[in-house]
């Protein structure tokens, strides 16, 4: 039984992942994926399929695949894809370390909240499996906490970890953890930057649901990246960075006019590029897009190619 059975994680349905959405990204620099319509599309970590079961249901000509750890999460997904006769959605309980090979090629693949929070090794076979099993012409989906705002999300972490450092079993364990939370809500009275900072950090938190919070914040691993560090992982491996899934964040658009002018200067290396915003905006979560490293892409993007 893993932790995910003693606390369900809620599923939601996350539109960034879409192989519609991923699709236009990748036509729009030069790619040419296969059409949502009929595709093939694979999920690690998928839970109870939220995500999973909305594309299976709206292309059934479409082959979805999914897997997870937690065995409950695994039955839910399966007991809703049995009510709504999803033949073609495949849900398994199975460990990433032993995903096989042989299976593939998809064309959509997705780890979404899946790589901050798994060890090192367990990375290196997601990469694995994303190389071999990923079609000439396909995207992959990778999310993880990003720096350097992810330095301001361990501080209330490391607090609450603290705190909590004692607690007998999960449930207590998010309960010390809002109650501590409370805490420092209602003793940071001042008006000083460190204290409007970490109120919004734990604003944000509270409003956590209690899933989000234990297996989220107060899980052993939770570990963020520079954009430019996870990309010399998937580089190592033979992917490619292609874009954010959360486009307009790719934009300077926004920018004080100097300060687009600057950006300008890096249009022909978008992933240097990413990083000055990174550094601007406090980035704290990325929703990276991958291709094979071999794939031509055009780095300005081609809207005429939709």
């Amino acid at each position: 039984m893993t932790d995910y059975d003693l606390v369900r994680y809620p599923g939601n349905a996350y539109e960034f992942t879409h192989p519609t959405h991923l699709s236009v990204l990748g036509r729009l620099h030069g790619m040419n994926p296969a059409p949502p319509s009929q595709c093939r599309v694979l999920e690690i970590g998928c839970g109870d399929a939220a995500n999973l079961i909305p594309m299976a249901w709206q292309y059934p000509q479409s082959r979805i695949v999914g897997f997870d750890l937690a065995e409950s999460s695994i039955a839910e997904g399966r007991k809703v894809a049995e009510a709504m006769n999803l033949q073609n959605l495949d849900l398994r309980v199975q460990d990433m370390m032993d995903y096989p090979d042989s299976e593939g090629p998809f064309d959509y693949i997705i780890a979404h909240g899946f790589y901050s929070w798994v060890p090192q090794p367990v990375r290196e076979k997601m990469w694995l499996t994303v190389r071999r099993l990923l079609a000439p012409q396909g995207i992959a989906f990778v999310s993880y906490n990003a720096q350097p705002g992810g330095h301001l999300r361990s501080l209330v972490r490391e607090m609450m970890l603290f705190h909590v450092r004692g607690a007998p079993d999960a449930a207590t364990k998010v309960k010390q953890a809002q109650a501590f939370l409370g805490f420092l809500e209602e003793g940071m009275a001042g008006a000083d930057e460190h204290s409007r900072m970490l109120k919004a950090e734990v604003a944000r938190i509270r409003a956590f649901h209690p899933g989000h919070l234990f297996h989220d914040d107060l899980a052993e691993i939770n570990d963020a990246f520079y954009v430019h560090d996870f990309i010399a992982q998937a580089g190592a491996h033979g992917m490619q960075y292609l874009t954010d899934s959360d486009f307009p964040s790719t934009t300077e658009a926004r920018m004080p006019a100097a300060t687009q002018q600057t950006l300008a200067q890096l249009a022909g290396d978008p992933l240097l590029k990413q990083v000055y915003l990174d550094f601007l905006k406090c980035r704290r979560f990325h929703q990276t897009l991958l291709c094979h490293a071999d794939v031509k892409l055009n780095r300005a993007p081609q809207p005429e190619a939709l």
